[in-house]
């Protein structure tokens, strides 16, 4: 609930309550991760149940979900034009293939899904776990423990998927440029992957530094 001050004559008297949450009844569990936009106008949040929900940061009006449950992207539920990238193998290196519909999005087993038995805290491996928001709020990009080695990126402006990526190894860290459309994906291998809306490529770090990619600040 959100509460205002309440000035009578010119006194504060109290508080009014200017807008009240209330979470949709399917998010299971509740909230996993939360992000407010660059300009605080939006707030993002990532539940367990694998949608990520944008909201009216003053009325706390939901706007959009965005869904990661799909087992399959096809021309029914994807935009015309959509990017899909998966991480290969090649004598000259690792790149990306660019692939087409109809393509099975790679999800954990569900009896992988759940949470570690005997430990004192510990998550169930589902849910919205990570979400990074691009500088002019343009694209997010996000990822859900359900499909741990996929990378989502939204389109904002057109409230639709625009690519879809997907690595050898679980993604660990996201962060987008400060000033432009450039997202590094960390999968804690000794390389940086890049996405923007021209492509996606594969960056080696160099060999001897002792230091992985897992940690993403820019």
């Amino acid at each position: 609930t959100v509460y205002s001050p309440l000035q009578l004559e010119g006194t504060i008297s109290g508080v009014s309550e200017i807008a009240k949450f209330n979470p949709s009844s399917d998010t299971s569990l509740g909230l996993r991760h939360i992000e407010l936009s660059p300009d605080r106008q939006y707030i993002f949040s990532g539940s367990f149940d694998s949608k990520l929900r944008v909201y009216n940061s003053l009325t706390w009006r939901e706007l959009f979900t965005f869904d990661h449950t799909w087992e399959e992207l096809t021309e029914e539920n994807s935009p015309a034009v959509i990017n899909i990238y998966e991480e290969a193998d090649s004598k000259e290196g690792i790149y990306y293939e660019a692939l087409s519909r109809p393509f099975k999005i790679p999800h954990l087993p569900l009896q992988q899904q759940q949470a570690p038995k005997g430990a004192s805290i510990g998550l169930p491996k589902k849910g919205i776990s990570k979400i990074a928001i691009s500088f002019d709020q343009r694209f997010i990009a996000s990822k859900s423990e359900d499909s741990p080695r996929v990378i989502w990126i939204w389109d904002l402006t057109e409230m639709c998927l625009n690519s879809l990526i997907v690595q050898k190894q679980e993604v660990v860290d996201l962060s987008w440029c400060p000033k432009t459309h450039n997202l590094n994906i960390s999968t804690a291998a000794a390389r940086l992957f890049l996405w923007s809306p021209k492509g996606a490529s594969v960056c080696q770090v160099p060999l001897g530094s002792g230091k992985k990619a897992d940690d993403l600040e820019v």
